[in-house]
């Protein structure tokens, strides 16, 4: 029987996430150096620390405790106070879409003690093709409360340019007009009405694994069983999240 090949080891090229990277910047009719920078924070250092504590990390470090409601504009940044909703829709676009490559991203960084990240980068200063590149790779696994701005139409996705609203009416009323608005175009384009709980998501990424490596690394204190054990879970669930993208870990 012919032995099943590894994706990873097709002509003995193993995909990294910058080979990905330029196989979607060709698609996407884009050079390297054509790639977007919009406005990054510029707390978080394109190199890791060679020594830090606790303070320094949540500062410098663990970008991902300001993608919160109170904290965001910290990580997504405007150029002014007209533009503040620019912050909340890159918020709503990193929880609904782009935080599980994030994550794969961050995560990539510092297995195996490796302390490098594939795009010379943390993810938050990452440009626009790389943060996309990541999400077609790892898609998110629930349904999106806000779309991608791309040109592109999105699968189950619309828009209702002709259906008008009478603001005077209370919110119950209005709601029930909604409601038979969005019935009429599930009929139309043949969606099934998802069931109760369905398309809901149930956990969120919890990304105290990736804490808890840097914790370990710096010394900070003993890693706790349950932390230890989370980690050990991860690092298992990261090998085989490569090898079924053909990753080498």
């Amino acid at each position: 029987m012919a032995k099943k090949r590894n994706p990873a080891n097709a002509d003995n090229a193993p995909r990294t996430l910058n080979s990905i990277l330029a196989e979607n910047l060709k698609l996407w009719g884009m050079t390297e150096e054509e790639q977007e920078y919009p406005h990054r924070p510029e707390d978080f250092p394109d190199v890791f620390p060679e020594a830090a504590d606790e303070e320094l990390l949540v500062n410098n470090v663990w970008w991902w405790r300001y993608a919160d409601p109170e904290k965001y504009v910290r990580i997504f940044p405007h150029w002014s106070a007209r533009l503040a909703a620019y912050s909340l829709k890159s918020l709503l676009i990193f929880q609904n879409h782009l935080e599980l490559g994030a994550f794969f991203y961050e995560f990539r960084a510092r297995y195996n003690g490796r302390y490098v990240w594939d795009f010379d980068r943390p993810w938050i200063r990452c440009s626009d093709q790389q943060w996309r590149s990541l999400n077609c790779l790892l898609p998110s696994k629930y349904p999106s409360t806000v779309d991608l701005p791309i040109t592109r139409p999105i699968d189950r996705w619309i828009s209702f340019p002709e259906f008008n609203l009478n603001l005077s009416l209370n919110d119950e009323t209005l709601v029930r007009e909604f409601k038979c608005e969005i019935t009429r175009k599930r009929q139309e384009l043949g969606i099934a009405r998802p069931a109760t709980g369905k398309g809901v998501r149930r956990r969120p990424i919890s990304w105290m694994t990736i804490e808890a490596m840097d914790i370990q690394k710096y010394k900070i204190r003993p890693l706790t069983d349950g932390e230890r054990s989370a980690l050990t879970k991860a690092r298992r669930s990261y090998k085989e999240s490569c090898l079924r993208l053909g990753l080498e870990p």
